[in-house]
């Protein structure tokens, strides 16, 4: 092991090394961290990471059950490339911080040295808040922002457990609710329907309300969508780029196999994971292939395109507001107006 990081440390590609060593008695003990990161990896943070950033973790990649980290950009494709990855023995808010200064250090070098992090995107963990604070603190970072998916599952957990005493019919209404509050990008009307919310639910459903008011109005900014306007038109408010990249990581590159040596596991990520990832990005710069969310788009605007062709969708006058009047079938039915700005919709069913 120590050889194949001497060789990589050589090469560039290991930003940083620490060796684990037990606790002594003047000591204690020294977490193993292993920060990783090539050339094209760096470059990209530089590029596509100056206004947001996906932070990740997974687990059961080696034998021995350290966490594999990984923060991921979303590149102008829309597509998720990791641009660093950390091995760590314990994932303590100190390694952490460290990890995310370090592959910060990687992007300077690689760029104009101006490099720094605006928001980081995140799971609701205290030892990666704790770690991003620290950067704040030192003017490395502007701060977070908590994954939407993360806040609906958490949510969807508690109300389904038996703590919050809320029947099942009930849920539904609830999840509603808190997506409704997140989707909100006035805060003045977000104070107001988050009170709302507490004190409603503080007569129906006391936990629900007291969860609210300790857990997520400290940190509303982070999860609603009037803290983050500034990045809301990258369309990321998930840390699924970071889930998805892992994932082609354990099913693609590891082929499955869990029980890998760290030797193993790091040769991996640099001979499959990121060779896919230039290869990937050199066929999409080539015009070869497109991301998925380009795909999805392409899809959409045939769907669209068809629907006007057949007078089922007629695109709205106003300019200003981006939307479309939708024809029902039937002859007394009134026509209905989407608008693709806000999401709002005519049709009585969009307040539900």
């Amino acid at each position: 092991m120590a050889v194949l990081i001497d060789e990589l440390r050589r090469e560039g590609s290991v930003l940083f090394y620490q060796p684990y060593k037990q606790a002594g008695r003047r000591s204690g003990e020294q977490p193993l961290v292993i920060v990783m990161q090539v050339s094209f990896q760096a470059r990209m943070l530089d590029q596509f990471g100056r206004r947001l950033v996906f932070m990740d973790a997974t687990f059961g990649v080696n034998k021995y059950g350290y966490p594999l980290y990984a923060l991921v950009v979303q590149d102008e494709s829309g597509r998720g490339v990791p641009v660093s990855f950390m091995v760590c023995s314990s994932d303590t808010a100190e390694v952490v911080e460290h990890f995310l200064r370090t592959s910060m250090e990687g992007a300077q070098a690689a760029g104009d040295g101006t490099f720094k992090y605006k928001s980081i995107m995140i799971d609701k963990s205290k030892t990666e808040i704790a770690a991003v604070d620290q950067l704040v603190s030192t003017g490395h970072a502007e701060g977070y922002l908590l994954c939407y998916f993360h806040f609906l599952q958490d949510w969807e957990r508690f109300l389904s457990s038996g703590d919050a005493g809320v029947p099942k019919a009930e849920r539904h209404r609830i999840m509603l609710a808190l997506a409704r509050l997140a989707h909100m990008q006035d805060q003045a009307p977000f104070k107001q329907e988050l009170a709302f919310f507490i004190l409603s639910n503080s007569q129906q459903h006391l936990p629900v309300a007291q969860r609210m008011h300790s857990s997520w109005v400290p940190c509303a900014e982070k999860w609603a969508w009037w803290g983050r306007l500034d990045v809301l038109d990258l369309q990321c408010n998930t840390n699924n780029l970071g889930e998805r990249n892992f994932g082609l990581i354990k099913y693609t590159d590891l082929e499955r196999r869990a029980q890998l040596t760290l030797h193993e596991l790091l040769l991996a990520l640099l001979t499959k994971t990121v060779p896919r990832n230039i290869q990937n990005r050199a066929h999409m710069l080539a015009g070869r292939v497109t991301s998925d969310q380009q795909q999805r788009e392409q899809r959409a605007a045939l769907w669209v395109q068809k629907l006007v062709e057949r007078g089922a969708v007629v695109p709205a006058a106003d300019s200003s507001t981006p939307g479309l009047t939708l024809v029902q079938q039937g002859e007394d039915a009134p026509p209905v107006h989407s608008c693709v700005g806000d999401l709002s919709c005519s049709c009585g069913y969009s307040g539900e």
